[in-house]
């Protein structure tokens, strides 16, 4: 009978490596329920808890893309799950919450104007992830208001005044303000991103500024959120202004035809 020679097999025993995909998805997932809480407590009538909730929401939603680029872990996935947890959290949760907290008051039109707020989100996020995956570098420039920033107009109201609107004529004025930053969402206006935004070590100027909007956060969120969104509306409006005649980047792309 012949021998046969057995084989001596070495295992490699390799260290495991660190996956470190799902902690921005944590804080994605963090961003819905906080989205789908303000849902609940709208319909409750707890609209200051409802408002907080999609307050909590935006900070999930600040962070969890920051992280993914720390972490170097950024992908299509990651993508295209933040902006279902952002339809949720900003444009289904403020929506439902302006109808309830506001806009009763105008019958039928408040259901019209919350779907109209609702749906321009929709499709700002739909825009944005379009051009998200044919150009996937990194933009300076919006077109067109970011969501969570839509959406902080009317929670960041009711965080001022948690008392439901009674009186018609400021349920009017309210439906009117929803539908103007429902046009900000699907606009050409161009928006000013700060996501690349780098501070230098000696300059104390960012970190004062960002210490003051966190104490004002803590003790007067409404007004300092409320403060936040009309200064950054107001520095891109005169950006345009002042800027008309210098080129800017955006995300704006055009399919070009291949010449035969």
């Amino acid at each position: 009978m012949k021998k046969t020679d057995k084989k001596r097999t070495t295992r490699i025993t390799r260290k495991p490596k660190l996956d470190f995909y799902f902690i921005p998805s944590m804080f994605t997932a963090g961003n819905a329920v906080f989205g789908f809480l303000s849902i609940i407590y709208t319909f409750k009538g707890k609209f200051f808890q409802a408002a907080l909730f999609i307050f909590f929401a935006a900070i999930f939603d600040f962070f969890d893309g920051r992280i993914a680029r720390f972490l170097k872990v950024a992908s299509d996935f990651g993508t295209e799950l933040d902006s279902l947890c952002d339809a949720i959290s900003f444009g289904v949760a403020p929506a439902f919450l302006a109808y309830s907290w506001a806009l009763k008051g105008v019958e039928p039109f408040s259901i019209i104007i919350a779907s109209i707020f609702m749906l321009a989100g929709i499709i700002r996020l739909a825009r944005f992830n379009v051009i998200h995956l044919n150009n996937p570098s990194s933009n300076q420039i919006y077109t067109g208001l970011p969501i969570p920033m839509a959406a902080s107009s009317i929670f960041s109201a009711v965080l001022i005044h948690p008392e439901p609107i009674t009186s018609k004529t400021f349920s009017l004025l309210f439906g009117f303000w929803v539908i103007l930053f429902a046009y900000f969402m699907i606009s050409k206006i161009k928006f000013r991103s700060f996501k690349e935004l780098k501070m230098k070590s000696r300059n104390f100027l960012p970190l004062l500024f960002s210490s003051i909007i966190i104490l004002g956060l803590v003790y007067y969120t409404g007004y300092t959120i409320a403060i936040v969104l009309y200064s950054y509306l107001l520095y891109n409006f005169f950006r345009l202004v002042l800027l008309k005649k210098k080129p800017a980047k955006t995300e704006e792309y055009e399919f070009k035809a291949k010449k035969s």
